[in-house]
This record gives C-alpha cells, sequence and structure tokens, in this order.
C-alpha cells in the first residue's frame, strides 16, 4: 500500500509538470454540478410524498359510542367561544337576594328602647310606662303584653304600634314588625314617620321584597331633610355598584 501511494503521488507530480493548469475552468464546473446536485436532492426530498401524507385506506364506518366519543365533551370551537365570551352583566334573582340581605344587616340599627320613667317602680305604672320599663330591662314578652292593651282610642296608640313593630324589628321577625311598622309610617309625627320608613325598608329588604323596599328608598332619598337621608342614598348607591 505504501508502494502504491507512492507511485500515485510520483505519478500525479509528473501530471502536474506536464499539463499545467491555466485556468481553473474544472473547480468552476464542479462547483456548478455540486450546487445543481444539491438543488436537485432538495426538490426531491421536498415533493418525495411522505406517509403521513399518503392516503389511508378506507375504514369501514362504525357507530359511535357513548365511551369512544362523549355527547357532553366540548369542541375546540366551543371552549374558545367559552375563552371570549364575556360575564354575564345581569345579577340573578338568587344573588341579588342575597346581596340585598347582606346590605340590610349592614344597615340595619337595632332599637334602643330608651324612655325615661319619672315614677316609682313599685308604684303602678300605665301601660305604656309598663312597656317602656319592660323593654329596657329585655323583658319583651311583658313589654307586648302591655303595649297590646293601648286601643286605637287612645293617643299614644300610633306609638304603641310603632314599638311592637320594633321589638318584633328587634327580635328579627321582619314580616311580623312590617304592619306595625306601616301604621308608624302614616303618622303625622315627622321625626316618628321618618323612623318607622328607614325601618320598612330595612325589613322589606330582609324578607326579599326589594319592589317595597326600593319604594321606600326613594323616596327618602328624595327628601334632602330626611333623618335617613345619608343612609339611603349610599344604600343605593352600594346595590348600583353592586349590580354592574
Amino acid at each position: 500500500e505504501v508502494l502504491v501511494e507512492d507511485s500515485l503521488r510520483a505519478q500525479l507530480q509528473r501530471w502536474t509538470k506536464e499539463y499545467p493548469l491555466q485556468k481553473p475552468w474544472y473547480r468552476r464546473q464542479m462547483l456548478w454540478l455540486a450546487a445543481g446536485l444539491a438543488l436537485v436532492l432538495g426538490a426531491f426530498y421536498f415533493f418525495w410524498p411522505s406517509e403521513d401524507n399518503q392516503p389511508s385506506a378506507p375504514v369501514a364506518e362504525t357507530p359511535e359510542t357513548p365511551a369512544a366519543a362523549p355527547s357532553s365533551a366540548p369542541t375546540l370551537l366551543q371552549e374558545r367561544t367559552a375563552e371570549v365570551s364575556p360575564a354575564p352583566s345581569t345579577f340573578t334573582r338568587e344573588d341579588t337576594t342575597h346581596l340585598l340581605t347582606a346590605l340590610a344587616r349592614k344597615y340595619t340599627e337595632r332599637p334602643t328602647f330608651k324612655q325615661t320613667i319619672v315614677r316609682n317602680e313599685r308604684e303602678a305604672l300605665s301601660d305604656m310606662d309598663s312597656a317602656y320599663w319592660a323593654l329596657e330591662k329585655g323583658r319583651y314578652s311583658e313589654a307586648l303584653r302591655r303595649l297590646r292593651n293601648i286601643t286605637p282610642g287612645d293617643e299614644r296608640y300610633i306609638t304603641a304600634q310603632h314599638l311592637i313593630g320594633e321589638v318584633h324589628f328587634a327580635n328579627g321577625a321582619y314580616a311580623e314588625a312590617v304592619p306595625f311598622l306601616r301604621r308608624a309610617a302614616s303618622t303625622a309625627d315627622y321625626l316618628r314617620k321618618s323612623t318607622a320608613e328607614w325601618q320598612l325598608a330595612m325589613a322589606y329588604l330582609h324578607i326579599g321584597d326589594a319592589k317595597s323596599a326600593f319604594a321606600f328608598l326613594y323616596q327618602i332619598r328624595a327628601d334632602t331633610q330626611h333623618p335617613y337621608y345619608q343612609q339611603a342614598r349610599q344604600l343605593l348607591r352600594e346595590i348600583e355598584n353592586n349590580r354592574r
């Protein structure tokens, strides 16, 4: 092998001396040939059909079964639609009820039942004074019994009705409080009337009567001199903001 290599090397050197190359024409031809070959190979590879693009043999159609393709599985179009669809902008009735109940708890004030009694507790007291005394002591059952003794002909009847409504209101019996508070809201006494109106709005919110509650809240907000004007305004603003 060594002798063959030496002989070939010597022959190549002799050819170089005998046939010197003036112009490297063969190099340019080789480059063009190589480029052409690469282009042909690339085109051949690009257009050669792959196994993925080969038409598959027809498969016999079989009825779909729920195990193979569940009817409830979402399609890609459904998934994309779910991604871009905006959230519902309106509340359901249940959402509105929860919202109003939560705001009613926030704005509800428990009646205090404070009243000055000038007589001695051991003296015989009127039904109204006895009711006030029982309310201050937290004896609501006794207070209600005394207040029910005050008849419509008595000048303190509306006050007694308002107190009965407030007792039910303080105990969380808002539905029972409504008819008594409505009687108090019909009086000419502005302070008692305005207090009963606010309590009625809260009672209606608690029992889920939004229509009646809004009627009183709008009525209060329309009267800038109303003692509960600011509370009604703020409450209505919170309701509007939470429903957007």
